[in-house]
């Protein structure tokens, strides 16, 4: 068998270059998506209505990112404890006699 020789080791300062260059990027879609809903917007129904629609892009996409960027913990469901007999429910006691 051949030693494959020594493992590479990430660089942290690649990474963290990399991270940076795709979260440009994706702010710099998000924002030419809402330019071009606007531009389109406007082109069709006028300045409010495109102002307007970058508007709503620029939520929705915030949303979602921040959505993405903090999951909602998985719920998970409660186990019901089983009902002990007490004084309000004797559970299933028969009595000799009884009603």
């Amino acid at each position: 068998m051949s030693d494959p020789g020594p493992v590479p080791t990430p660089d942290h300062v690649v990474g963290r270059v990399n991270d940076l260059a795709l979260t440009f990027l994706d702010v710099l879609a998000a924002l030419l998506l809402a330019a071009a809903a606007g531009y389109g917007a406007w082109q069709a129904w006028g300045i409010g209505w495109g102002l307007a629609s970058a508007g709503v892009a620029v939520l929705a996409l915030s949303l979602s990112a921040q959505a993405k960027a903090h999951p909602r913990p998985v719920k998970v469901a409660a186990r019901k404890r089983p009902k002990v007999p007490g004084p309000s429910d004797p559970g299933p006691v028969h009595i000799a006699g009884g009603e």
